[in-house]
């Protein structure tokens, strides 16, 4: 006895295309119509959520299990939508076979199914059926003559482990399927309320981030670049800082990469730049200020130099600007960045390898693009004087820059110990802590006067 098919239908009992059997009255027949889906029968959104509210009002331990079909839209597309309807109707009865009394399926959507599971026996119980359940939704469905293999993601949360009404249920369950779908697909995932604390505060940051970059939030610090050979200070390294106006300091490693999956990257360093124009005015003119850009933002920056936005600041000399690109930013785009650098370098601006050491196209990159400088990355740096190895890489290349005429500039010197090894190699610029972390505008003053 399909005990599923007398949960859903009730005692009248349908057929299996799920319309009533003759002789019905016609408003229980419109009634069907409006809490069942025509193609399969099965409880639609309205009668599945009718469902899910009598079930808490009664307080039955509930599982919600939500099943996504993946790649559908692409299977229908092949086959075509008589046949889509088909291996539906094929899930929905794979479904009805599934499960006995006291579980409710629907059809929530095109490609979205929907389960109500008794959970009094806990989790794990719940856990064994959904495994069965995926196992059973990923052998092949009949489509016509032909069989078609789908997998299927699944969300599941309990009550009242995860909610205690509807609305919180569908969303606990929702969120993880979503995290399912975000892997790639083809499993399940119980709803982990960590994540969801961490996904709140994920959207709410980018929200918030938006409104940072407007209101000028974000500010530049500085962090100097000395010559090591005369002590002087010739440039100011700038960084993206974000003082929250309700939270502490939101550090750069997690509001640089929302930033550039928000594609508010350009925004923000434009943002920066003005605030670096506003805060240069009484410091030495002599002093260069370099920016951490992506390969595409490069032509961010040309289009400034070639039409200056009316600030009231002014706009900034593009022979004072250094643009920072990372060593493994750059990928295959060696030949597009050409081009733009060497426009770039027309302007005077100077372009500047980051991280160099890294990754596996370093020779490469420096046989192709004509970088002005290049800094040597820090894993190199800050054990070179313990380390013999370290020291016979960046005496290497240091031996590569002077042939190709490129400036090296060694990052994360620490001590001066560092710093007096570095000189003697021939390195003709350093940063790092033992000259200044990076520092707020107004400190920026004292490092002008203490590397003068």
């Amino acid at each position: 006895m399909n005990t599923g098919l007398t949960h859903i239908f009730g005692k009248h009992g349908a057929g299996r295309d799920g319309h009533p059997h003759q002789g019905e009255r016609p408003d229980l027949e419109m009634f069907r119509g409006m809490r069942h889906d025509h193609v399969t029968g099965l409880s639609n959104r309205h009668g599945f959520g009718e469902a899910l509210e009598r079930r808490l009002t009664a307080g039955h331990p509930t599982a919600l299990v939500l099943i996504d079909i993946d790649q559908f839209s692409t299977i229908n597309a092949v086959i075509g939508h008589r046949q889509g309807d088909q291996i539906l109707l094929a899930i929905a009865d794979r479904l009805r076979g599934l499960h006995a009394d006291h579980t409710h399926i629907a059809r929530l959507g095109d490609d979205e199914f929907g389960l109500l599971l008794d959970a009094t026996h806990g989790l794990q119980a719940v856990e064994a059926a959904v495994l069965h359940l995926l196992r059973t939704l990923t052998q092949p469905l009949a489509a016509g003559l032909d069989e078609v293999t789908a997998s299927s993601s699944l969300g599941v949360a309990l009550t009242p482990t995860h909610a205690l009404d509807a609305e919180g249920l569908i969303r606990a369950a929702t969120a993880a399927l979503t995290r399912v779908k975000a892997a790639g697909g083809g499993s399940w995932r119980v709803f982990d309320p960590h994540h969801d604390i961490a996904q709140q505060a994920r959207t709410q940051m980018k929200a918030d981030l938006q409104a940072a970059i407007q209101a000028g939030e974000i500010v530049p610090y500085y962090q100097p670049i000395i010559d090591l050979q005369t002590g002087r200070m010739l440039s100011l390294e700038v960084l993206a800082r974000w003082h929250h106006h309700e939270r502490a300091p939101i550090p750069p490693d997690i509001f640089i990469p929302l930033a550039e999956e928000m594609d508010l990257e350009t925004p923000l360093t434009t943002s920066l730049m003005r605030r670096v124009l506003a805060d240069q005015h009484d410091w030495p003119p002599h002093l260069t200020f370099a920016f951490n850009l992506s390969p595409g933002q490069m032509r961010d920056v040309i289009s400034l130099i070639r039409n200056p936005p009316a600030w009231p600041e002014g706009h900034l000399d593009p022979r004072r600007m250094e643009i920072e690109i990372a060593a493994v930013a750059l990928g295959e785009e060696a030949d597009a960045a050409r081009d733009v650098m060497a426009e770039l370098q027309s302007h005077g601006t100077r372009v500047v390898l980051d991280d160099f050491g890294t990754g596996t196209a370093n020779i490469t990159q420096l046989r192709q693009l004509p970088f002005d400088r290049v800094k040597i990355d820090r894993s190199f740096i800050l054990d070179i004087a313990h380390d013999p190895r370290a020291e016979a890489c960046v005496r290497g290349m240091l031996t590569l820059g002077q042939s190709l005429n490129i400036d090296m500039v060694a990052e994360a010197i620490e001590t001066q110990e560092n710093a007096n090894l570095l000189a003697g190699l021939g390195c003709r610029f350093g940063q790092g802590y033992l000259f200044s972390r990076p520092v707020p505008s107004e400190e920026v003053a004292s490092l002008c006067h203490r590397y003068a």
